[in-house]
């Protein structure tokens, strides 16, 4: 093992991060810098550690705006009590009592997404009505902020940290309903890549619920609200639309703003200095400091904070040369003064190669990220090594590999075909170079939705086959034959004989061991196609060397001898729940290259999120129309 080390400050660091102190700082951690906080990156001196505070959004409701909305709300309230489509109800006796469908979080990472969750809290409700800098949470904190016009925070902000412009970008982070209600009001088309305060209005979809509370959304994407209209039901967990920037924010995330009956404020988090209502509003509330290990990963050069609205550029990667330098990068939120990272790095044989531990000298980030470069000696032997970091109790790793030249790349496409109501996904040339002629089937367009892959197979991959079923055969048949893929070889003798599918081609390659949880992630998709092909939910993914050999020796027919791979480390990725893929991050699978249509597997993402089948085909045709024009 090499020396091990202690550092305590990086070599950038940005302040104190207390939320209320930010001000106008826009962007997120990994996201984006605001532009006076553009920074040139230079590659750091092997053994540096650079890192520290990550800059967080903020937003603002003007007086004006806030009437307006008020209005507009009453206004369709009343048409929707006068139609018939809103059901009076009978108010509480407390109207700031616990509501009667306590709330669930609203902000959420697509289904099958490598992060655990978007759940870093940039600023509470203020419950000090007195400005400026006069800052109160509901713990009694300051983890909130006031303007100096007499503006005090009345929501709760989320963002998804980090690189929350990519998962804007890509649709990843998605706002779902926190409690069943109906759309009393939607409004969309604003701009949504805003930096700074800018008096502007917003894209957001407000709810009334079932006590007369209501919930409001707001900086959501321009065009990504949900298809439903004012007047429709929403179940908890559907999805409302897309995490961004629009009207008075500087960068991409969720404004949670809760009422009660009687129109007052609501902070929802319980707690001794909640100025608004004695209970909390959540179904289960959140440690007020909740320390988390957000992301690793490993880089062939340091992560370029770019002006805002500009993502960051990661130069993810996990293919390295003896003697060249690794940038290994920890991204945390709520990290306190007593919170230390430990950074290891295990050479193949699993032999501890270097460790460094990596202390915070301020009291607390809200959102931190520390990268220590390390030079890999040129005697390093080749294989796959691992990236470790132990935060708080918690234990995040991820593998590289030494010695080894990157697969090619190929891009995988996506195709919708209208008639069919069905997607498809290759990364074939020949392939696209007939569905874009209009041979075999006319009618297949490019939905301009695609990911990187590699297109042969790899150290530490999977690969993956795609299956065409039989038409009469049950779930097989509707309007021809449909496509499938199947992450676990076990399942292929099942498909065949239960259902007469049979394999077609090896796909992509899906990485095996490189996370801990890679069965649950990668499983993810798989678990959708085959609840309508096998009709149970089934883990159809693993990181196991033990399943990924029984993978490789699938019996695939010898179609085409190429096999594709989710993104390949450091490529940026273009994903979206509209398209019904997963984010991911290295070597994590996030698409199958064929699928059902939406009525069948393909919608196992809105099925998770509760849509209703009308919401969903409706906003699919809609979209599909837009493709088309």
């Amino acid at each position: 093992m090499r020396g091990a080390r202690s550092m305590r400050l990086g070599e950038i660091r940005t302040g104190n991060t207390r939320s209320g102190k930010l001000a106008c700082l826009a962007l997120l951690a990994a996201t984006v810098a605001l532009g006076a906080l553009s920074t040139t990156v230079q590659a750091a001196l092997p053994g540096a550690v650079r890192g520290g505070a990550a800059p967080l959004p903020t937003d603002e409701i003007t007086p004006a705006e806030r009437a307006r909305i008020d209005t507009a709300i009453a206004r369709n309230v009343d048409a929707l009590l006068q139609a018939g489509r809103l059901t009076a109800f009978t108010p509480k006796l407390a109207p700031k009592s616990a509501p009667l469908v306590p709330l669930q979080w609203p902000l959420r990472l697509v289904p099958g997404h490598p992060e655990k969750g978007a759940r870093t809290i940039t600023n509470f409700v203020d419950n000090d009505p007195a400005y400026p800098n006069q800052l109160r949470d509901y713990n009694c904190g300051a983890r909130t902020y006031d303007q100096a016009n007499g503006y005090n925070h009345q929501g709760t902000d989320i963002t998804a940290y980090p690189f929350a412009w990519r998962k804007m970008d890509n649709e990843e982070a998605i706002v779902v309903a926190a409690a069943p209600g109906i759309i009393v009001m939607k409004e969309d088309g604003q701009f949504d890549r805003s930096c700074a305060l800018n008096m502007q209005p917003w894209n957001a979809v407000y709810l009334r619920h079932a006590d007369g509370s209501m919930t409001w959304y707001g900086h959501l994407k321009a065009s990504s609200l949900t298809s439903k209209g004012t007047g429709e039901w929403v179940q908890t967990g559907e999805f409302l639309g897309v995490m961004g920037s629009s009207g008075d924010s500087t960068g991409p995330h969720l404004h949670f703003e809760v009422h009660a009956s009687d129109g007052s404020l609501i902070d929802p988090f319980g707690g001794a200095c909640n100025g608004f209502n004695t209970e909390s509003w959540w179904a289960q509330q959140r440690p007020y400091n909740e320390p988390a290990i957000d992301l690793i990963m490993t880089g062939d050069a340091p992560v370029e904070f770019n002006a805002c609205p500009t993502p960051e550029i990661e130069h993810r990667n996990a293919y390295f040369q003896p003697g060249q330098t690794v940038y290994l990068t920890a991204f945390l939120t709520d990290q306190q003064r007593a919170n230390a990272s430990v950074f290891n790095v295990y050479t193949p044989n699993g032999t501890l190669f270097d460790t460094t531990t990596i202390s915070s000298d301020v009291d607390y980030y809200a959102a931190s990220y520390w990268q220590w470069s390390l030079s890999l000696p040129t005697s390093a032997p080749a294989g796959t090594w691992r990236f470790e970091v132990v935060f708080n109790g918690q234990k995040q790793s991820v593998n590289f590999q030494l010695g080894t030249v990157e697969p090619p790349r190929v891009k995988v496409v996506e195709y919708y075909a209208a008639s069919l109501d069905h997607y498809f996904m290759t990364a074939f040339t020949d392939e696209e170079a007939k569905l874009d002629a209009g041979t075999p089937i006319a009618g297949w367009t490019r939905t301009a939705e695609s990911f990187p892959a590699y297109s042969t197979n790899g150290a530490g991959l999977s690969t993956v086959c795609r299956f065409f079923g039989t038409p009469g055969l049950g779930v097989n048949y509707r309007r021809g034959r449909r496509a499938m893929s199947s992450f676990d070889a076990t399942r292929v003798p099942a498909l065949q004989q239960r259902h007469g599918r049979r394999p077609q081609s090896p796909l992509y390659d899906a990485l095996a061991g490189d996370q801990r949880h890679a069965s649950r992630r990668l499983g993810a998709r798989g678990r959708g196609v085959l609840r309508a092909a096998l009709g149970s939910p089934r883990r159809d993914a693993t990181s196991t060397p033990a399943v990924k050999s029984s993978i490789m020796a699938a019996p695939c027919s010898h179609v085409r001898r190429r096999e594709h791979r989710r993104s390949a480390p450091g490529v940026p990725t273009r994903l979206s729940h509209r398209s019904r893929r997963r984010s991911g991050s290295i070597a994590t699978v996030s698409a199958l290259v064929a699928r059902s249509g939406p009525s069948r597997a393909a919608r196992a993402d809105r099925d998770d999120l509760g849509n209703g089948r009308r919401g969903r085909n409706a906003g699919r045709a809609h979209r599909a129309a837009q493709r088309r024009r």
